[in-house]
């Protein structure tokens, strides 16, 4: 089985210096990342990394090949080049919704002072899940997420929509609030499977218990049967 994990945040260049850059910590992916190693030990993994914390980095690099991406021109590369050969892909990564129009030209701190704002010019980033599931063979199944701030009764049928707009197996809908999300160590939220089934739920629990819920939901019995009979089989 080949597990492909996208994690971390995105970063758009405003200049040659200067970049915005969403927050993620990656660490929700990590998390997905060991529980599924434990799930299935025999499957083969590789990460999709943005520019994360050197120690969440490191983690990575244990479980699996890591490629890393800052902004969405990298990303869409890599994801494109790596999805075919892929069964299972969780994209927890932070891509951006929007990017800044690049300038070549680094305007001066003068001139932003006597202007006193900042006016960037905004273009929109590819759906990149919507990009690989339109196109995804039977077996390859997809994770997607959805970051909201609103309240369920608006949030949970975006969330849907998305889901279906993406072609995706499963979606978790992830509350961001001042104590969960990005950044944090707990997660609120839930998961919607493609039927629009509530498949779990979570109120601020901890990054660690949410992936190893959630992983146990998208490794099929098939896979699990596998991992159980293999002790026997080298055995014989």
């Amino acid at each position: 089985m080949n597990i492909l994990i996208s994690a971390g945040p995105m970063r758009s260049k405003i200049d040659p210096i200067r970049y915005i850059q969403n927050s993620s910590s990656g660490r929700l992916g990590l998390e997905f990342a060991k529980e599924l190693n434990e799930l299935v030990p025999q499957a083969e993994f590789e990460f999709i990394l943005g520019p994360v914390d050197s120690i969440v980095h490191l983690q990575f690099e244990e479980l699996g090949s890591v490629t890393t991406y800052n902004d969405s021109a990298e990303y869409k590369s890599i994801l494109l080049e790596k999805f075919p050969n892929t069964d299972l892909f969780i994209s927890a990564a932070a891509v951006l919704d929007y990017e800044i129009e690049y300038s070549s030209q680094k305007e001066s701190r003068s001139d932003l002072s006597a202007k006193g704002h900042l006016n960037l010019k905004i273009k929109p980033v590819e759906d990149f899940v919507a990009l690989v599931g339109q196109n995804k063979r039977p077996h390859q199944k997809v994770l997607a997420f959805s970051l909201d701030t609103r309240d369920a009764m608006s949030a949970i049928p975006r969330a849907i929509d998305k889901m279906k707009s993406k072609n995706a197996d499963w979606i978790y809908l992830n509350y961001a609030n001042q104590d969960s999300g990005p950044e944090k160590s707990t997660s609120s939220g839930l998961l919607l499977s493609r039927d629009e089934t509530v498949l779990c739920r979570f109120s601020k629990d901890t990054k660690v218990n949410v992936a190893k819920t959630i992983s146990q939901q998208l490794i099929s019995p098939r896979e699990l049967q596998k991992t159980e009979e293999k002790p026997n089989d080298q055995n014989t």
